[in-house]
């Protein structure tokens, strides 16, 4: 299990990447963090990510690394990429050519601070996929599918689904998986506004189905 933490106080802090290991889902051994924000191009922290097992049994960690930049205006925006990391399930290595989607892997006119959270998996074929979430012109959030041939060199495919001013504005934590011979996406909107019962919270999580993807 990986999970996003700051471990130097009980508070918000530059992202780490925390793990455990458990045998029955019940015990967890806690080892020593698989990623910190020791690189130029994620400094100011290693967002959420996935994780594979690559054929050779390495692990393969795709993670949004956070560089903060101060704007002429004095304000601070963060820049967001997609990065990945290799281990043995104890130590991990950063990719020497992180990171691996950049500005230039988006949509013309879609933002760089609102592109994070890559879910990774490997297909049949052995090729391999992933989904992230980033925030369009208009602003209201959309899912981008990346494909490659081998989990390291990555390319822009399309926007897998828009929202289109429908469900809050940015979308973040997709995830993509075949379920009885279907195709779900379950992502996290922010910023949703009430509907009857629902989205009170401003910030939730939504599900459709796709076929034949």
């Amino acid at each position: 299990m990986f999970y996003q933490y700051y471990p130097y106080e009980p508070k918000w802090g530059p992202m780490h990447w925390g793990h455990a290991v458990s045998k029955d889902l019940l015990h967890w051994e806690y080892l020593p963090a698989a990623l910190a924000p020791d690189e130029a191009y994620d400094r100011d922290g290693c967002f959420s990510g996935s994780a594979i097992t690559l054929p050779d049994g390495r692990h393969l960690l795709m993670y949004t690394g956070v560089l903060r930049e101060r704007q002429t205006n004095g304000g601070v925006c963060d820049i967001q990429t997609q990065c990945l990391a290799v281990g043995d399930g104890v130590d991990y290595e950063k990719y020497e050519m992180n990171p691996v989607l950049d500005k230039t892997d988006i949509p013309e006119g879609s933002s760089v601070h609102d592109f994070r959270d890559p879910k990774m998996w490997q297909k049949e074929d052995g090729t391999y996929c992933c989904v992230v979430g980033n925030r369009p012109a208009d602003g209201s959030g959309q899912i981008l599918l990346y494909t490659s041939p081998d989990g390291f060199q990555w390319k822009f495919k399309s926007v897998l689904v828009a929202n289109n001013n429908r469900f809050g504005k940015m979308w973040e934590c997709p995830d993509f998986f075949k379920l009885d011979g279907k195709w779900v996406l379950l992502t996290s909107p922010q910023d949703m506004l009430p509907e009857g019962f629902e989205y009170h919270n401003g910030n939730g999580t939504l599900g459709d189905f796709y076929r034949g993807a």
